[in-house]
């Protein structure tokens, strides 16, 4: 599996364990755009890696934080797709966010990087 790949795989997993802890679970729709950003970041975080400064030139280093970077950008956007979840969904609908809560937290945020 390519470096590309791993991350990708570790964002994907910690956006469904991230929005599970919250009671939540992703919508088909939702889930889809959850997977394409978790493509995109993967992509930007291993486009930007870089050599670093003398001292600091390890890219798998470079490579961590700019992966914790891209779950704090996951947890900030799925917190904001579930505060918008009750001004497009009913109080006794089940506990998912989907395409239209989606919508909503990237109006909001984005640009954000580096998941849109």
């Amino acid at each position: 599996m390519s470096d590309i790949a791993l991350t990708e795989s570790r964002l994907l997993h910690y956006a469904n364990w991230y929005v599970a802890s919250r009671g939540y679970r992703f919508g088909p729709g939702a889930d889809n755009n959850i997977t394409w950003m978790t493509k995109t970041a993967a992509q930007q975080i291993h486009t930007a890696l870089s050599p670093g400064l003398p001292g600091l030139s390890d890219l798998e280093l470079d490579g961590e934080f700019k992966t914790r970077t891209a779950e704090a950008a996951f947890s900030l956007f799925i917190d904001q797709m579930i505060a918008a979840w009750p001004e497009v969904y009913s109080p006794g609908d089940p506990a998912i966010v989907g395409e239209k809560t989606f919508e909503k937290a990237k109006a909001k945020l984005c640009p954000l990087w580096p998941i849109c």
